[in-house]
């Protein structure tokens, strides 16, 4: 029985037989510009009914995010008043258009169909394998942007920093330079980013941005997926926040580089919260908000995953959101513990196992922005208590 991608490849096929001006071939491609354009109609054709086909509930799923995705980019577009919010070219188009960045995952496998290199059942085996990669990655990194979108919101966000990294130095074999420079200040921008910068050698670890909260009259920077170690030596980090030799956290570096979860800084000033890492140190965060979905509860790599953030150890604890309800033998073996008000919590040093401000905690939210409430709660709790410090 024939399939719609499969209708719609035979109608482009006999489009390429009616057309002797192009040449499809292992040595070969030939496609001429007057017929170019209905080649490659008929070529997305293909593309988009195999999606369409094989993938209905996946495509339900982006166009959810999508929608609240949107809602939430434009509300916070509004609030700071920015001219746009970027993030890497593939996750924009999968929030934006999930369509048109699922069906690039068949555009070499059906090159090679069409070459006659592999037949039909292995390019459904490669499309389906591929695109399933392509949705949970990016399925992963959209929500977790959703979340930080909506923190930015609830913290009442009224202007926007970013920072800037110096350019890396590379020797004569390509490789990168060992520098001792200072971090950039941040900078007013009407521009926020959940890009990298540099990919490859990045010379320090910064926010992705940071932002002033009307709420706690505080600065908050946000920081999601670490990438890869930082190259340069800081010059002049903050004496005042703690910092962990990066030489013990090299091996979790590599566990957290496509983890989408958020790590969160507060302060008083720009500087204090300009650099997460270098070459030497990272900065131990004051929350980190992990993502998770029903499929990572099961997935034995999770402890190694996490282990990171156990060793960094926030002061405020780690919240772990997903949208779907915890797995019921989850919820037997490791109850959510109640977030403790910030004020009842003992110095790092001087707290128990129990005490200290990384316990964890879990919120289903779903889409719901009010459900993230508790994480706000604790912000809240601590900005009052640092306040009451600086009285005293």
């Amino acid at each position: 029985m024939s399939s719609r991608w499969q209708d719609a490849y035979v109608r482009l096929q006999d489009f390429i037989k009616a057309k002797p001006s192009i040449t499809i071939s292992t040595l070969v491609l030939a496609i001429p510009g007057d017929v170019r354009t209905e080649f490659y109609r008929l070529f997305d054709a293909v593309r988009l009914a195999f999606v369409e086909e094989k993938f209905p509930a996946v495509l339900e799923e982006a166009a959810i995010l999508g929608q609240n995705y949107t809602r939430a980019e434009q509300e916070v577009k509004e609030l700071l008043k920015l001219d746009s919010i970027v993030a890497l070219d593939f996750l924009n188009r999968f929030l934006h258009e999930p369509k048109s960045e699922l069906i690039r995952e068949l555009f070499n496998p059906l090159f090679e169909l069409l070459r006659g290199t592999i037949d039909s059942a292995t390019f459904e085996q490669q499309g389906l394998k591929g695109i399933q990669t392509t949705f949970e990655r990016s399925h992963r990194l959209g929500y977790a942007k959703w979340v930080a979108l909506s923190l930015v919101k609830m913290l009442e966000s009224d202007k926007l920093f970013t920072i800037t990294p110096p350019e890396s130095k590379l020797d004569g074999h390509n490789e990168p330079l060992l520098c001792e420079v200072d971090v950039p200040s941040p900078q007013e921008s009407k521009i926020m980013s959940f890009e990298h910068g540099p990919d490859n050698f990045p010379p320090f670890i910064t926010p992705h941005f940071i932002v002033h909260s009307a709420k706690l009259n505080r600065y908050v920077s946000f920081r999601t997926e670490l990438v890869t170690p930082a190259e340069y030596i800081a010059l002049n980090y903050v004496d005042q926040r703690e910092w962990y030799p990066t030489e013990s956290l090299k091996k979790e570096y590599k566990a957290a580089m496509s983890d989408p979860s958020l790590l969160i800084y507060i302060g008083d000033g720009l500087d204090e919260l300009a650099l997460i890492a270098d070459k030497d140190r990272m900065c131990r965060p004051d929350m980190i908000v992990e993502y998770r979905e029903l499929r990572d509860w099961d997935d034995k790599d999770i402890p190694a995953r996490t282990k990171l953030y156990d060793v960094l150890n926030p002061k405020l604890g780690r919240y772990i959101v997903s949208r779907e309800p915890v797995p019921v033998q989850v919820s037997q073996e490791a109850p959510a513990e109640p977030a403790a008000p910030v004020a009842q919590q003992l110095p790092v040093e001087q707290a128990t196992e129990t005490e200290k401000g990384n316990a964890i905690h879990r919120l289903m939210i779903g889409f719901e922005q009010s459900k993230l409430e508790p994480i706000m709660e604790t912000m809240v709790n601590y900005n009052s208590l640092e306040l009451e410090k600086m009285k005293n």
